[in-house]
């Protein structure tokens, strides 16, 4: 099985050094051949796994879809009956024991929904209940990039700004997009 989906371009950082290293162009390009076909056997294997998932999640939907049915429909049959019966089944507690097991009727947390988040803010605002509206804080790492001159001039302590110089090897392909492998150099 042949794909033409490229790989995932896989980074990780370099720990420690290989012994067999090219000592010449020609050793170096059968390196980056290796590399090329261990990346098109990495790609073609995990694109028969990933069909091999999503047949085995159609085969286990279909299988499981009969039960799904009749679960759902028993507890629909069961609310329907524990509504009519509530009193005599339940009384003040809010459980009732069955041989099988319980039913129980619960409230659930309370929880907070609106239409429209943006509308309900600014009428919030408009009457004076700001308080009920979170603001969250973040750093514009954008804007701290393009000032980053001036910023390191003033040893903001915590604050930095890191780079790493990454090594590519990018095997040839005739047909689709290459296979990027990137490693960190430390």
């Amino acid at each position: 099985m042949s794909t033409t989906q490229a790989a995932s371009p896989v980074r990780f950082r370099i720990k420690t050094r290989t012994t067999n290293i090219p000592s010449n162009r020609a050793e170096a390009a059968a390196h980056v051949a290796d590399v090329g076909a261990a990346a098109r056997e990495i790609a073609e294997i995990e694109t028969r796994l990933k069909g091999a998932i999503e047949e085995a999640k159609r085969v286990a939907s279909d299988k499981l879809a009969p039960y799904v049915a009749l679960r759902d429909a028993r507890v629909d049959e069961l609310l329907a009956y524990a509504t009519r019966e509530r009193e005599a089944l339940f009384g003040s507690s809010k459980t009732a024991e069955l041989a099988t097991g319980k039913l129980r009727f619960r409230l659930t947390p309370p929880a907070v929904t609106t239409a429209s988040d943006e509308a309900l803010i600014a009428e919030l605002e408009s009457r004076g209940l700001g308080h009920l509206v979170r603001i969250k804080k973040s750093l514009d790492r954008d804007a701290i990039k393009a000032a980053w001159s001036k910023l390191k001039e003033l040893a903001v302590p915590g604050l930095s700004l890191t780079q790493v110089d990454e090594f590519v090897v990018e095997p040839s392909v005739k047909a689709g997009k290459p296979p990027v492998v990137t490693r960190c150099v430390d």
